[in-house]
């Protein structure tokens, strides 16, 4: 990963995460994220009730 996506990823706190709802339709929400040190891996928190937890859950 180039230096410059990872100081982007250390410096922001929030994005966006979109996903496809079985329908097709978009589905995009703010979400508080963190990376692992070399941004490999993004964590982020969501609600089992929520739409964008099921969508990411059948992706996995």
């Amino acid at each position: 990963m180039e230096k410059e996506v990872k100081d982007f990823l250390n410096n922001q706190r929030v994005g966006c995460l979109a996903v496809a709802l079985e329908d097709g339709t978009p589905h995009t929400s703010a979400v508080h994220f963190s990376c692992d040190v070399d941004c490999k891996r993004l964590f982020f928190q969501v609600g089992k009730e929520t739409k964008k937890f099921g969508a990411v859950s059948k992706k996995m």
